[in-house]
């Protein structure tokens, strides 16, 4: 059986084949090379060269990174406020030159002259397209949204704010969960409007858009769950525009596969809300990728021309913004 750390390494090696020197300093990007069941990877850079691996981590994080990830040779710089970038970059400027000639490569614009680094993708393809292992945890951390998404009606009528129902939401989560990628979402009424609403002691009441994950295992969830409570004068038109961003996720959900272009899956969620009128009201994507963050590659957008992979995961998560109230539903794909 394969141990997580021959995965740690057949990542160094995948990224040797395509650099001479890599240098991630993006948080998901180092958790995929040093420590990938970390919510918060210790570790500030991690450098990836034909001879070595070395991760660079502030001096209060320097046994921590030895500890918990798969980095070795960990180099601590000083941890003061000041000077924390500049001590940092010193550090990397100095072992660089130690390393002597070859492509520089990160995956962030990085200054070091004179010492000449390129900004490239290299770890965010490979994040793209999980293996086993990796599917097996996001497929838990999926089980456990979706547990609490069964609930959330029941959670609701014990609860009188949506502030009340994100408690009762985080608490449900954490009973398996290892974290929480993201801020849970609690919008009732015209809060629902907004995609991006934070919970207030509002009332619940009217439509209720609940936007939430879990954390496990160093992998995310993303669901979203709309329901309704009282108001009745709202309520038909409530269904009729939950039913059509049902028939708009069921005609994105169908053209899921292998080498379907992204922007073919926006297009057949956003085409049947346009068909019902209501295309202005589509204020975002139809979807993102899914893994060690909430928010990967691929991006679901209208002009997107990159092509599904197998075995990538993906949300998809159309929605309505009407001025009275929103609706949206999320739910979670491996191609």
């Amino acid at each position: 059986m394969r141990s997580r750390s021959d995965d740690i390494r057949d990542r160094w090696e995948k990224i040797r084949e395509k650099a001479d020197v890599y240098i991630s300093m993006l948080s998901g990007n180092i958790r995929y090379i040093s420590s990938p069941t970390l919510q918060d990877p210790p570790l500030n850079a991690v450098v990836v060269s034909e001879r070595e691996v070395v991760g660079f981590a502030s001096i209060m994080e320097e046994d921590r990174s030895r500890e918990l990830t798969y980095v070795e040779d960990v180099r601590a710089f000083s941890a003061s406020l000041p000077s924390y970038s500049k001590s940092l970059k010193s550090g990397l400027r100095e072992y660089l030159r130690s390393l002597g000639k070859g492509e520089i490569v990160s995956d962030r614009g990085l200054d070091l002259r004179p010492i000449k680094v390129n900004k490239k993708s290299i770890v965010e393809d490979l994040r793209r397209v999980k293996s086993a292992e990796e599917i097996r945890r996001i497929k838990k951390s999926i089980a456990i949204a979706r547990s609490v998404g069964e609930k959330l009606v029941d959670l609701s009528s014990k609860t009188q704010s949506e502030l009340a129902l994100s408690v009762e939401i985080n608490y449900e989560l954490m009973k398996e969960a290892h974290g929480l990628p993201f801020r849970t979402i609690v919008a009732s009424g015209k809060n629902s409007k907004y995609p991006h609403h934070s919970p207030t002691s509002r009332k619940l009441e009217g439509a209720v858009v609940c936007d939430f994950g879990a954390f496990y295992d160093g992998y995310c969830s993303d669901l979203t769950r709309t329901f309704f409570i009282g108001n009745e004068k709202e309520r038909e038109k409530f269904e009729e525009i939950y039913d059509i961003v049902v028939k708009s996720q069921k005609s994105a959900i169908n053209e899921i596969r292998e080498g379907v272009r992204c922007g073919e899956l926006d297009s057949a969620a956003r085409g049947i809300i346009e068909m019902e009128g209501y295309g202005d009201r589509f204020l975002h994507s139809t979807g993102h990728g899914l893994g060690l963050e909430v928010h990967e590659d691929p991006a679901i957008t209208p002009k997107s021309d990159e092509r599904l992979n197998k075995n990538e995961v993906i949300t998809i998560e159309p929605g309505i913004y009407l001025s009275e109230f929103g609706i949206r539903i999320e739910d979670d794909f491996i191609v």
